[in-house]
């Protein structure tokens, strides 16, 4: 059907005479316009309402752009007054914004039932203060594929507003998606929903959140905070004042500046429950990636991704901790496949009833987790990596955890305490079960400081549980001698000092037995290990610390230390150069790798060693097995190049 075309001027000319149900206009980005007769007191605003001479108002049908209400949208043309319009003509309809449109005043506006949807190319431009969009009261919106930038330039920190924000007013099910932002240079925020700001507010007075989506959208170089949900108050029914929330698979990089204490991508502050934060990618937040504080209750957070792109970006990927006793605690959340690779430690604090799995904390220059002040929760197949003084610290009166089939790795080669430290009093009834530890320097796998009652069961340190070694404890403060029965029966062996016996360094004598050995010492000195009969020193193991011996017989020999990172050295022979090995333990065996360049034919390599188990290839081909007890063993290359090689040592 073909309606008459006008231009706006036209429209406001018309008449009593003229009497049109529709009609289209031409001017001011177009449209159809309907003739609504039960609305006699609309304003006339050039993009949504029209209004005759005659008080006829027509109303702007399907959509509404912001040229309609006069916009340039060329990025520099002040675009303030026909975008405030545009936003306050949207409720009930579809707005497209396809331009850029810079602005030189904050816009306030209550939005209902309206979508806002941009392209590639939309966007909304300031540099004139902290914000853009101020929503007030807003419910059933959708805010789609819009760039917010602020090239604004100070060096106050911002505290309340943010690109797109709500202050002390209610939102119900607005969703934000595909959407961009941008402030490098003002401490200010992205997008902050402060819904209640005084724990202290009436019931009568308080807003609320219910239903708040914010997913496959864009942070790059924020001053401040990528998101802020804030629900500080404190009436009875305070966890319903915050509730739905959405945050998920949003690419994050670059928040905050170096010198700002509240650097984070996303700050959960007060109370709440029923949230979702998944699947977002965040990299170089300058102190936290994911902030709770307060009361937050039955969420999940899952297969989040955090990096740094450099040691001097040190962020926690988590810090949670209820700072509030009347938002009681952090409760019953799903905490699982998140991974972490950075420079600060995780912190959790009053942490009740959380499910932790298979996430991945892996530190430098740190503790990978810190878990304080928290009971009953549970963490399996998690993998926790660091080179601190501990890996995990458990304190704070944190009672009831349990940590199953779970890894901790310690690659530090000095200076630490333990793998796992349980401190503090009230520390306690904290259950690690079946448990990989692996470390490279000798420290205690689990301590206890001023705290007693937590349990390890059956944990594997470095690939060996603790139920496969044989145990040796000494009953006096004296050498242990004559123990064949056991040699027999094992090449496995823990040696303790339960009854703290020992006041100084004692040796472990074996009777003559060819041997590899594995010897751990969980004694509070370093230990000796000979033969019955050897006039050589003894092989010296620190305390807390894992040797791989070889015995031929008549003496002891060291292969290598605990760790999966240990060096042997197969010496310089004639024509031989590069010949640095490594040293890798797997389960029950333990390779002793090389690779070396020849000069000359018939080169001769001296192996440390040989066992009774084991063999030798060169580059995987030409195989030579090892067979006998020696010492050592002289290979002969039978060619000039390069050539890597392999011992195998089985241990048990």
């Amino acid at each position: 059907m073909n309606y008459q075309v006008f231009t706006v001027a036209q429209v406001r000319a018309l008449t009593a005479a003229d009497n049109y149900s529709v009609l289209n206009t031409s001017d001011y980005g177009g449209g159809q316009w309907i003739y609504d007769a039960a609305d006699t007191s609309s304003s006339d605003n050039t993009g949504s309402v029209l209004v005759t001479t005659d008080g006829k108002r027509y109303k702007r049908q399907y959509f509404i752009t912001p040229e309609m209400f006069g916009a340039v949208g060329d990025g520099h043309t002040h675009d303030t007054n026909a975008l405030t319009a545009f936003f306050q003509a949207l409720n009930g309809k579809t707005g497209i914004l396809t331009q850029s449109y810079y602005i030189d005043t904050e816009i306030a506006v209550a939005l209902s039932d309206c979508s806002i949807i941009g392209n590639n190319n939309s966007e909304i431009i300031t540099d004139t203060g902290y914000s853009i969009l101020r929503l007030l009261d807003v419910s059933n919106v959708t805010i789609k594929g819009i760039s917010f930038v602020n090239n604004f330039s100070s060096s106050d920190r911002d505290l309340g507003k943010a690109l797109v924000y709500s202050y002390q007013n209610s939102v119900k099910d607005l969703k934000i998606t595909e959407c961009s932002f941008t402030v490098p240079n003002a401490p200010t925020s992205a997008i902050t929903f402060y819904c209640n700001v005084d724990i202290n507010t009436a019931p009568s007075a308080a807003k609320s959140i219910d239903g708040l989506t914010i997913t496959n959208c864009n942070y790059d170089s924020i001053g401040r905070i990528g998101t802020t949900i804030m629900n500080r108050y404190g009436g009875i029914d305070k966890f319903d004042k915050c509730k739905n929330i959405n945050i998920s698979n949003n690419k994050v990089n670059n928040i905050g500046k170096s010198d700002l204490a509240d650097a984070i991508f996303l700050s959960l502050d007060g109370c709440g429950k029923n949230f979702q934060v998944n699947n977002n990618f965040i990299n170089d937040c300058y102190r936290i990636g994911i902030e709770l504080t307060g009361g937050w209750n039955d969420g999940e957070v899952s297969n989040n991704n955090f990096s740094s792109s450099s040691s001097a970006i040190k962020y926690s990927p988590f810090s949670w901790q209820c700072s509030d006793s009347r938002y009681l605690n952090i409760n019953n959340l799903v905490v699982s496949g998140n991974i972490s690779v950075g420079y600060a430690r995780s912190n959790f604090k009053n942490l009740y009833n959380c499910l932790f799995s298979d996430n991945q904390f892996i530190v430098s220059g740190d503790y990978a987790v810190s878990i304080s002040g928290s009971s009953g929760n549970k963490f399996d197949n998690d993998f926790y990596s660091s080179d601190s003084i501990y890996t995990t610290l458990i304190n704070g009166a944190s009672t009831n955890n349990v940590v199953n089939n779970s890894k901790i790795i310690n690659n530090a080669t000095s200076g630490i305490f333990a793998i796992v430290r349980f401190a503090d009093t009230g520390t306690t009834n904290n259950v690690f079960n079946n448990c990989e530890i692996v470390k490279t320097y000798g420290a205690a796998e689990f301590d206890e400081v001023n705290t007693s009652g937590n349990v390890v069961l059956n944990k594997n340190v470095n690939n060996i549980f603790d139920s496969n070694y044989t145990l040796i404890n000494f009953t006096a403060d004296a050498d242990i001698t004559n123990i064949t029965v056991q040699q027999l029966n094992s090449s496995l062996f823990r040696i303790n000092d339960s009854s703290n016996l020992l006041t100084q360094t004692r040796n472990i004598i074996f009777n003559s037995f060819k041997r590899t050995y594995v010897i751990r010492n969980t004694t509070a000195y370093p230990l000796g290990v000979k033969m019955a009969g050897q006039t050589a020193p003894a092989v010296i193991i620190p305390k807390n610390e894992i040797f791989y011996l070889y015995c031929d017989g008549a003496a002891f020999y060291k292969i290598a230390e605990s760790g999966i990172d240990g060096v042997w050295n197969i010496g310089t022979p004639p024509n031989i150069t590069a010949s640095a090995g490594s040293f890798a333990q797997q389960g029950k065996q333990i390779t002793l790798a090389a690779t070396v360049t020849t000069s000359a034919l018939s080169a001769n390599i001296t192996l440390p060693f040989i066992p009774e188990y084991g063999f030798v290839y060169f580059d995987g081909t030409n195989k030579v097995t090892c067979t006998g007890g020696s010492a050592s063993a002289t290979i002969t290359v039978a060619a000039i190049g390069t050539f890597t090689f392999q011992l195998f040592y089985k241990i048990a």
